[in-house]
């Protein structure tokens, strides 16, 4: 019984050190920095998912900065001036998203972009044909 018990604590202690692992780092205008991870931006607000799986919406003037995870999460942006854009997400700040697209690293400013997705890499997408 002790065997098992201890086995469900290491699982649970891996789970959470994966989680925060793969954690962006917000900066709030209010206070200190929040690790979550960042899923979208629409409507001028950012939607935010903690490790426990809640979600939380922050208006975009509330943030100061966030730094994703360093492996970055794919990223698709879609602006007023050019259209869809894609890359690894970088960092917003100052009001602008910066990701790496396959032209190099570019900046968006954040009165361009209408909505964003921020998607982990899940592979090639596979087209079923019935």
């Amino acid at each position: 019984m002790k065997w098992g018990i201890r086995f469900v604590i290491l699982g649970i202690a891996v789970a959470i050190s994966g989680a925060a692992a793969n954690a962006d780092t917000i900066q709030l205008n209010s206070g200190s920095p929040l690790t979550a991870t960042v899923t979208k931006y629409s409507n001028n607000a950012f939607e935010i998912r903690s490790a426990d799986g809640k979600t939380t919406s922050y208006p975009a003037a509330n943030v100061r900065q966030i730094d994703f995870e360093q492996t970055g999460p794919r990223a698709q942006l879609t602006t007023r001036t050019n259209g869809r854009q894609e890359g690894t997400a970088v960092s917003f700040a100052n009001g602008s998203f910066k990701i790496t697209t396959a032209e190099g690293n570019r900046q968006f400013p954040l009165i361009f972009v209408e909505r964003a997705a921020f998607v982990p890499d899940r592979g090639q997408e596979v087209e079923v044909i019935s």
